[in-house]
């Protein structure tokens, strides 16, 4: 049964797999072994099958540069991608996945300095680097799909451009012409390459609806084109979550004060145990804390009035799914350090 909460929408897609409830991890570099968690973080995870790290697999995507129409460019995408595939792999409190099963697939180069460095320590780590173009995705998304274990949890991150047509969402690759659906790919092929998974668990991101992408608009308002369509039902993936970078019909957006999407900067941020409940990031916790976040920053710098500004798809009990499990310390760095969303951004238009 999927579940879809109106106030709490996202454009990008998520889909998460979660660890083993009320487990956390140990240090190890090879494995992620176990342990009980205190008994009043116990009442925040629900208790799901075993977890093992060590089968996970996860592509994150990040399309910058578009060969064909420079115009249209995404300034953040590979930022994005690259920061999202260090906070899964590298980051000890959540550690989803072992960088050596981690491919990026990108078109053009990070914006941040401190993206540039995780990217050089995620190459080190041993994360694959590929191209981005609609056909090396969607092989990329099959190995990786194929390479994901019933124990694990497959992640999937892309963030792009998008548009609709004829009621179908597409995502653009590098090579892909905006208004041309051949060239692009379907989400509704992404999804049934992400249902061939073996992993109980998938975790998904799709940072997709552009408020701008035609070089030729000119008018003051978005193209609705762009615009993030209403999540339909995916798959019978058990523990699936899928997080939309924006509600349907509404658009994602850039925030160069911080170099990366609005959306991902908090999904980041929520896993960095801003979304902390009792020590524990869950997937409601973290969906919570970003519906906030974006809705707050939407309303300073673009729309007073929004309402919902993400959507959120889960199939099977995964509200409690545990995604990063947070020390002491790391909830008093939480604490200290101001959201995204009460900085002020630079504007960027998409003409």
């Amino acid at each position: 049964m999927i579940r879809i909460w109106k106030p709490f929408a996202v454009a990008i897609t998520v889909v998460s797999a979660a660890t083993a409830a009320m487990l956390a991890p140990h240090a190890s570099t090879m494995t992620r072994s176990i342990r009980r968690l205190p008994m009043q973080q116990q009442q925040h995870v629900a208790t799901v099958s075993r977890f093992d790290r060590t089968q996970s697999a996860a592509l994150f995507v990040g399309v910058r540069r578009f060969t064909k129409d420079r115009t249209i460019d995404v300034p953040y995408a590979v930022d994005d991608a690259v920061d999202l595939a260090y906070t899964f792999a590298l980051d000890a409190r959540v550690s989803l996945v072992p960088a050596e099963r981690v491919v990026l697939a990108l078109s053009g180069t990070p914006q941040k300095e401190e993206s540039q460095h995780r990217l050089d320590e995620l190459k080190k780590a041993g994360a694959q680097i590929e191209n981005a173009d609609p056909s090396d995705i969607l092989l990329l998304l099959q190995q990786q799909a194929a390479a994901a274990g019933q124990d694990g949890m497959f992640i999937l991150s892309i963030s792009s451009h998008g548009f609709v047509w004829e009621g179908t969402p597409y995502i653009l690759g590098s090579t892909s012409l905006f208004r041309y659906p051949d060239t692009a790919l379907s989400t509704t092929r992404i999804f049934d390459i992400v249902a061939t998974s073996e992993a109980r668990r998938s975790l998904l991101f799709i940072d997709a609806c552009r408020e701008r992408i035609a070089s030729e608009v000119r008018t003051p308002g978005p193209d609705p084109r762009t615009a993030a369509p209403l999540i339909d039902r995916m798959t019978q993936i058990e523990g699936q979550v899928v997080f939309y970078a924006a509600a349907p019909g509404r658009y994602a957006y850039d925030d160069p004060k911080n170099g990366n999407g609005v959306f991902t900067r908090a999904v980041i941020e929520g896993l960095h145990c801003k979304a902390a409940a009792a020590g524990v990031v869950t997937v409601d916790t973290l969906r919570r804390y970003v519906e906030r976040e974006v809705r707050q920053w939407i309303r300073a710098y673009r729309d007073p009035s929004i309402g919902a500004a993400i959507q959120v798809s889960m199939e099977g009990d995964t509200d409690d799914m545990p995604l990063a499990i947070c020390s002491q310390e790391d909830l008093n760095d939480a604490a200290s350090v101001p959201a995204a969303s009460t900085s002020r951004p630079f504007l960027l238009s998409r003409r």
